[in-house]
């Protein structure tokens, strides 16, 4: 089923040991972004990473509409899963974000069960559930299941209430993130630029920033050992158009001190292949040597 005759050109930002990639676009100006959620549904050992549905369905779709199509057939069908760290233990289940051109959804997932919403003018996503009960598209037994599984109420249903776990979304700061994120679109809803989504994706939850501040609540969040495990890998900006798309990608960590440079389809910025071990010829290595990371 996976396997088709012809695949369309990708440009692709993911980790160095995956196949599939968090921010993606292809040739026909579709792009994707995904990021992880906490659910209550067991995670499974066997099934597709997001990132690998992901890129799978760029290689495979010309529009947002058929994107999410063929993410919500994967996950009925095949089921999420596998392991999404290459050194540790790290399970999770996938929102996306798909746009093209002319149209945007989101779709939220808890194991086989998913619930979507097309974008008005504009949304945000991180690492929560955000769909309440005003979804446009859903599997058939979503509130069927979070009634009888979850105890969830039938009468006031709430994807996101119903199937987040609490305490990793809490952890997570997901919420949090989201509702900085959403509050400075809606700002400039109507005129945002590209220069507006670069100030957005710099910000910090402190400000003047330094990494002793820094929390899980920052946009470009640095490394902070326990209480913030997580870092910034890398920042895209996608400028979709009817002629085509500009990538706007800065290729290495922290945003609020990297450069947004221009890629189109057949371009390369990192050069050498690059590991987990430092690399001369890896350019995130050599961003991350340069501002001591």
């Amino acid at each position: 089923m996976l396997q088709v005759k012809e695949t369309y050109t990708i440009l692709i930002s993911r980790p160095w040991w995956t196949y599939g990639a968090k921010m993606d676009v292809n040739e026909f100006g579709v792009a994707i972004g995904n990021v992880a959620v906490f659910t209550k549904e067991p995670y499974e050992e066997k099934g597709i990473l997001g990132m690998d549905m992901a890129r799978l369905a760029l290689e495979r779709t010309r529009s947002a509409k058929e994107v999410l199509k063929f993410l919500t057939n994967l996950i009925e069908d095949y089921g999420q899963g596998g392991n999404y760290s290459y050194e540790k233990k790290f399970k999770y289940h996938n929102s996306f974000i798909v746009a093209d051109p002319r149209e945007a959804w989101v779709l939220k997932t808890a194991g086989r069960y998913w619930i979507a919403k097309k974008v008005v003018d504009i949304y945000s996503i991180s690492n929560a559930l955000t769909i309440d009960g005003d979804w446009d598209l859903a599997h058939d037994d979503v509130m069927k299941h979070g009634v009888s599984k979850h105890r969830c109420s039938q009468d006031d249903f709430s994807f996101a209430r119903c199937y987040s776990d609490k305490l990793y979304t809490w952890a997570a700061k997901g919420r949090e993130r989201r509702s900085y994120t959403y509050r400075r679109l809606l700002e400039k809803r109507g005129e945002l630029t590209p220069w507006d989504l670069m100030s957005i994706l710099r910000a910090h939850s402190f400000e003047p920033y330094t990494p002793s501040k820094g929390s899980m609540m920052d946009i470009c969040m640095r490394y902070g050992e326990v209480l913030r495990p997580s870092q910034t890998a890398s920042s895209t900006i996608f400028v979709l158009c009817s002629w085509g798309y500009l990538a706007l990608v800065t290729g290495a960590s922290n945003p609020c001190i990297s450069m947004y440079k221009p890629l189109v389809h057949g371009m390369s910025l990192l050069g050498g292949k690059c590991s987990n071990k430092y690399s001369e010829e890896c350019y995130w290595w050599r961003f991350e040597e340069l501002h001591g990371g």
